[in-house]
């Protein structure tokens, strides 16, 4: 008997254009009214999971960061790690424009966004139409200073695909390098990932592995994935993804309310 559905939210749960469908919507909240656990699993930072998980008519724990922060339904932070000097002084100094003009650096920290210009604006006034709110602008000596649940890169495929490569040889014992999105290269602390994060809250919940759906896209799901046997990827979800989870069974892509069926079809709801 199923219990409990993991899921991340952009590329998953959400449309093409990051919302919250109204069928989908609809689908969760009669999910919840049943008293079946719901468990928000991403990579965004906590006021960007807060903007869909306000949505709905319960209260969520929310796995944010990939991980690396858990805030709990009532809203307190029960976790949270940051990436160690090491990982964060490498990242920091390299020279991350010579992979391409247009890639800008983020940084997550506890509930905040900083970045370090105002390039940001014009890919998330493009790709992203969905965001309520912007980052924090920094100068680059104050952006040094904070410390990071995550940093991550925006940019082209092929150019954050050398910059992984560069992390990879550097720092790759001592953090998570992952894709979320082509755009996207994240890296977080070596110890948190959505997976564990996860059986944290469904043990506290009397809730097994066996009795969980989870549902992801990105390379940052694939050990949740890999952990829960009954999981789903995503048709949209990157080919590296796909190829590393071969035995999963692939669902349509995210703005087809594909995730909100198979719940609906599972649960009988």
């Amino acid at each position: 008997m199923f219990k409990a559905v993991v899921t991340d939210l952009d590329g998953t749960l959400l449309d093409k254009n990051h919302f919250l469908s109204p069928y989908t919507k609809d689908v969760l909240n009669r999910f919840l009214q049943k008293g079946y656990k719901l468990y928000i699993a991403t990579g965004r930072v906590e006021k960007g999971a807060r903007l869909i998980s306000d949505q709905l008519d319960y209260s969520l724990p929310l796995i944010t960061t990939n991980g690396a922060r858990i805030i709990d339904e009532k809203g307190n932070e029960i976790f949270s790690v940051t990436l160690n000097k090491k990982c964060k002084d490498f990242i920091l100094n390299l020279d991350y424009k010579k992979f391409g003009d247009e890639v800008f650096i983020n940084g997550y920290s506890g509930t905040e966004w900083y970045v370090v210009s105002n390039e940001y604006k014009e890919f998330y006034s493009k790709k992203r139409v969905d965001k309520t709110f912007g980052a924090t602008v920094l100068s680059v000596e104050d952006f040094r200073k904070k410390e990071f649940n995550k940093l991550f890169f925006i940019g082209k495929f092929e150019n954050l695909k050398k910059i992984r490569t560069v992390l990879q040889e550097n720092i790759g014992g001592e953090a998570n390098i992952d894709f979320v999105s082509q755009n996207s290269l994240e890296i977080f602390n070596l110890s948190a990932n959505k997976a564990k994060a996860s059986l944290e809250l469904i043990r506290k919940d009397g809730i097994n592995p066996d009795e969980v759906l989870a549902f992801g896209d990105g390379l940052n799901d694939y050990i949740m994935l890999k952990q829960y046997p009954n999981s789903f990827v995503m048709g949209n979800a990157l080919d590296e993804l796909k190829e590393l989870l071969k035995d999963k069974e692939v669902l349509e892509d995210s703005d087809t309310n594909a995730v909100a069926r198979k719940i609906e079809e599972v649960f009988k709801i």
